[in-house]
């Protein structure tokens, strides 16, 4: 058998060399002695060959292990040195080998980054315990974010497992993000819920702010729809201090102005404008109105309520271009929706407010309106009298003096009897003919007599509309608007100034702002004074319309001028609005339903004699005065007159008088029985008889269950010899024309 012993004899005595015979059992001792020698360095050997091959096959599964994860390993020594880097699957966003192994910690070119690592490996060879670190870097495609873990390792040496964060953080950020819009939309959305009228432009300016500091822009804003449906006014702005303030300039701008812009928002589509330089020819208006303001980007989004557009909220960017992000675009549509919702609430508060205070008002009218109606009737009647009997006496009498106070009592009487219509306007107890008028022809024919009023101080510029239509309203009572209106305008300038007096066709829709005016939707005509006078103040403007309030001299005004304009447009089915500017003038706006029917020609003017007749006349008047009076009157012009105290005397003699009975002239209010009571007994007892009604004032309400055209046959106290002359004439000729006061 081959063996280890054997092969060194004949390695060192030769081949043919003989062993002896008797050193055989020695050699055989040694050679099983080394046999099992040989067997176990056989299989030490294999032992070995076998876990070199495991070692390999580790290693490269251990390599194949680091390659696949997409992170940066690498080792540092006792001595702070990189001494092994092993880059993962994303290795291209990683320093290449050369560029870290060999060199020392301290040696990282970045400063933040170096004191971070340098702290890092310090708490971990400390404490032995694992550290972290979060760190960006620049790169060209934006910053890039890294977590590195340190982990101890035996020798004192460090494992760092650095991993790319980027996508991670970008996604964090937008959880952030998402959770702080949905903050910003709850916290908004709480605000608007229990925030009063009073607070509300504040409010929204606030929530301005907040959402445009949210999303970075430089520029945020609200624009209303005006109530003309013509024009959009800037309401609510804001911006930082960098950017200049453009809502004082973007007031009353013409919608037709800005067509392809409100084309997309009228269709409750987002107008969103990345580069204002790229808009279409057809934007060209708007293209230069937003490079006038420096505007490069903007997003709009419609206001809407019902859907029913009231105007757009956005946002403008103006120190560069940008596109924003759908986000952005959904943030402003929720934040619309509760700025439409929150102005739709702000518009209702003010709509009950303001029927508050016209209850209170029409309250108030009623109560004043009352007791000047009363006194009204009761002085109307003395001063029949007293003008009736003091112009006798100027027609009479031939001693001049006593001509020239007579003249002087009539004088008074009419001032008098001018304050009384203006107490009976206010208070709605004035009963007069309704007639289709054009405005227009009103203030043309008033001009002249209006310039002479006002004085040379006063520039008065008409603007008259084409085409305006007409309204139903009384001529008389139009012309007393027009002239009280100039007169405050006029007494507003003390050192004169220009006086306007307008008039347009607006259309008032559903959700238009003068409905809180009390209006109804529908067509209107506009008369409007305007002055440059000193505006009111808020208080002013407060009791503007209550009777007898007034800002002049003592002696200059008698605080019925607006509240009689006030009374006669409500009986018209209009409205008033104040305009006010403190210290920049003040315009009344009188609203009156515009009719669809052309204006009735101008009556024509009564011919100056008075003309009598042989009629037989039945008056009942209970005030005695009054009574003989008219009956004077009447007598001297050729009538045969029946005098009654009361209706139920004028019936008794009725009853007794053989004779006709032409015309029955008889007082609305007298005691026993009054002049309605009178007609209908007399319907059947002198059905030929017609009437001619005589009243301090008129309850309209009395009027209103007798036939339609019964005001035509009224005369108002107090009236002249000429006034009962002529009307007397038409009712009894059958003439069809208007009630006169003299």
């Amino acid at each position: 058998r081959n063996s280890l012993l054997k092969r060194q004899i004949k390695r060192c005595l030769g081949s043919s060399h003989h062993i002896p015979a008797d050193c055989t059992p020695f050699v055989e001792a040694v050679n099983e002695a080394y046999h099992e020698f040989d067997a176990d360095r056989s299989m030490l050997e294999r032992s070995l060959e076998l876990s070199s091959q495991e070692l390999l096959q580790a290693n490269s599964d251990m390599r194949a292990v680091l390659q696949a994860f997409p992170d940066l390993f690498f080792w540092v020594d006792e001595n702070d040195a990189i001494t092994d880097y092993r880059a993962g699957d994303s290795s291209d966003l990683y320093p290449a080998p050369g560029e870290l192994v060999g060199k020392k910690i301290h040696a990282i070119p970045v400063p933040a980054v170096r004191e971070k690592f340098k702290q890092a490996v310090g708490r971990v060879r400390e404490t032995r315990r694992p550290a972290s670190i979060e760190y960006s870097l620049a790169a060209a495609a934006g910053e890039v974010f890294y977590e590195a873990r340190l982990l101890p390792l035996p020798g004192n040496k460090i494992i760092v497992i650095v991993r790319n964060i980027t996508d991670r953080r970008l996604t964090e950020k937008a959880l952030e993000y998402r959770l702080e819009l949905e903050m910003l939309i709850a916290t908004l959305s709480t605000r608007f819920i229990n925030v009063s009228s009073d607070e509300m432009d504040g409010a929204v300016s606030d929530a301005l702010w907040v959402i445009g500091k949210f999303a970075e822009v430089d520029r945020s804003y609200i624009f209303q729809f005006s109530a003309d449906g013509i024009h959009m006014d800037n309401s609510h702005e804001w911006c930082p201090e960098s950017v200049k303030p453009a809502i004082a300039r973007l007031q009353h701008l013409r919608r037709s102005d800005y067509a392809w812009f409100l084309k997309q928002i009228e269709d409750l589509r987002v107008v969103h404008v990345p580069r204002v330089a790229d808009l279409p020819p057809e934007a060209d208006v708007f293209k230069k109105e937003l490079q006038g303001q420096g505007i490069q980007s903007l997003v709009c989004v419609p206001m809407a309520l019902g859907g029913v557009v009231i105007g757009f909220i956005g946002f403008d960017s103006v120190h560069r271009a940008k596109a924003w992000e759908e986000d952005i675009i959904a943030l402003l549509r929720i934040v619309g929706d509760i700025f439409a919702n929150a102005i739709e609430r702000k518009r209702a508060e003010v709509a009950l407010r303001k029927s508050q205070d016209m209850l209170r008002q029409s309250q108030k009218m009623e109560a004043v309106g009352r007791l000047a109606g009363g006194i009204a009737h009761d002085f109307n009647n003395l001063m029949t009298a007293v003008l009736g009997f003091s112009r006798m006496i100027v027609e009479r009498t031939n001693d001049e003096q006593i001509r020239a106070d007579a003249e002087e009592v009539v004088s008074a009487g009419e001032r008098a009897t001018k304050l009384t219509a203006q107490l009976l306007a206010f208070s709605r107890k004035q009963l007069r003919e309704m007639k289709r008028i054009d405005l227009n022809r009103i203030v043309s024919e008033m001009e002249r007599l209006l310039q002479r009023t006002l004085g040379e101080d006063i520039n008065l510029i008409t603007v008259l509309a084409d085409d305006l239509g007409a309204v139903e309203a009384n001529a008389g009572n139009m012309e007393q608007i027009v002239m009280n209106l100039a007169l405050n305008g006029r007494d507003a300038m003390r050192e004169g100034g220009d006086l306007t007096i307008a008039t347009e066709k607006v259309l008032v829709g559903d959700r238009d702002e003068r409905l809180l005016l009390g209006l109804k939707p529908g067509p209107y005509v506009v008369l409007s004074v305007k002055d440059e006078g000193c505006g009111m103040t808020a208080e002013v403007r407060e009791h503007a319309f209550e009777p007898f309030f007034t800002t002049k001299p003592e002696g200059r005004g008698t605080g019925l001028g607006l509240p009689t304009v006030y009374a006669i447009v409500q009986q018209c089915g209009g409205a008033v609005d104040l305009v006010v500017r403190p210290g920049g003038g003040t315009e009344v706006r009188v609203y009156l339903p515009l009719i669809d029917a052309p204006a009735d020609a101008p009556a024509e003017s009564l011919a100056d004699e008075l003309t009598g007749g042989t009629e037989t006349v039945l008056l009942a008047e209970d005030e005695d005065a009054v009574r003989r009076l008219a009956a004077r009157f009447l007598s001297r012009l050729g009538y045969k007159v029946l005098e009654a105290r009361n209706g139920f005397d004028a019936l008794d003699l009725c009853k007794h008088h053989h004779g006709p009975i032409h015309l029955v002239v008889t007082d609305v209010v007298m005691p026993r029985m009054g002049g309605l009571a009178l007609t209908e007994e007399l319907s059947a007892l002198r059905r030929d008889a017609k009437i001619l009604y005589v009243t301090g004032f008129s309850e309209t309400t009395a009027f209103n269950h007798t036939k339609g055209a019964l005001v035509r046959q009224v005369l108002f106290k107090p009236y002249s010899q000429e006034a009962l002359a002529k009307r007397v004439r038409q009712i009894l000729d059958g003439a069809d024309l208007e009630a006169k006061e003299s």
